[in-house]
């Protein structure tokens, strides 16, 4: 199946009446996947067992480029054995993630 990469969940802020307005809409759209993702879903049901073993593919390319890229430069990190998203170790650059980084 095609994966759906890029649909998200996001936020909004605005004058008070045109929230109340965007709220008429959106108390329907949360209550089941909104139907464009519902049409997209099918879409990729209907044709995306063709694309399946391409985008394993590419995916996997892509892991091992980033995997070996990090390494190259000097961060130790696992291979990823369920997704594609790679956390490389910092520990030894005595940065951590609460500290910014200064040039």
């Amino acid at each position: 199946m095609l994966t759906l990469t890029g649909w998200r969940i996001g936020y909004v802020c605005g004058h008070r009446n045109l929230i109340a307005a965007m709220l008429k809409i959106h108390q329907y759209t949360i209550i089941c996947a909104p139907i464009l993702g519902q049409i997209a879903a099918l879409e990729s049901l209907r044709i995306g067992l063709e694309e399946k073993d391409f985008m394993i593919e590419s995916y996997n390319q892509r892991r091992q480029l980033m995997v070996t890229g990090l390494r190259e430069i000097g961060l130790p990190c696992r291979e990823p054995l369920g997704s594609f998203y790679a956390f490389p170790s910092i520990a030894h650059t005595g940065l951590g993630s609460g500290r910014p980084f200064v040039w």
